[in-house]
């Protein structure tokens, strides 16, 4: 697979490359948070259920068509 590196939204249609770039070896960390953390107050937990919930608010974030900071 061929990967081109550059900076682009994250909207709808680029979900996919952003899923595809945090499952690279070497992504657990930032799958972790799903650049969450300056989205809520306090902290933001890094585990396997976190994880989950974190990609579900970013999405939601993302279908609103409020696309996080670049």
């Amino acid at each position: 697979m061929a990967y081109s590196f550059g900076s682009r939204p994250l909207t709808p249609q680029t979900w996919a490359d952003l899923e595809a770039l945090f499952d690279l070896p070497g992504g657990s960390i930032v799958r972790g948070f799903w650049w969450m953390y300056d989205r809520k107050s306090g902290k933001v937990l890094v585990s396997g259920a976190a994880t989950d919930e974190n990609k579900r608010q970013l999405c939601e974030v993302v279908l609103a068509g409020s696309a996080p900071p670049r």
